[in-house]
């Protein structure tokens, strides 16, 4: 061992290539964090959190997580946004059709019901 890595592994208790792998990915972090709050209701702290994911770490599955908590919350704009997002990233993902296709049917419903019923018309 260099002295670098002898000093780390005093300090540490284990060697620096260990250091280093153990180190967490902050982008899975949040990533992580979003699916807990999703998990305990707060559609609006995981969608927070999803936004906060760099670009160039955004998976489709998370791309997908993300639109389907924005269609909880009515944002269907943001959810098809995302879902389409995904399908860029990978034109087979059965989750973002899926996303899609509920967007379709909640669109195709509001436009079927008489003006008195669609709020903001």
């Amino acid at each position: 061992m260099n002295t670098l890595s002898n000093w780390l592994h005093r300090i540490l208790g284990r060697s620096s290539t260990s250091a280093s792998t153990t180190t967490a990915d902050p982008q899975n972090d949040l990533q992580s964090r979003a699916r807990a709050l999703v998990a305990s209701g707060d559609a609006d702290g995981a969608s927070e959190l999803y936004w906060k994911i760099k670009r160039k770490d955004l998976t489709p599955e998370a791309l997908v997580e993300h639109a389907e908590v924005l269609l909880g919350k009515g944002d269907l704009f943001g959810a098809a946004s995302r879902a389409a997002r995904a399908l860029e990233r990978d034109p087979h993902c059965a989750g973002a059709r899926a996303v899609q296709d509920k967007v379709r049917r909640i669109e195709s419903a509001e436009r079927s019901r008489p003006p008195s019923q669609n709020p903001g018309w």
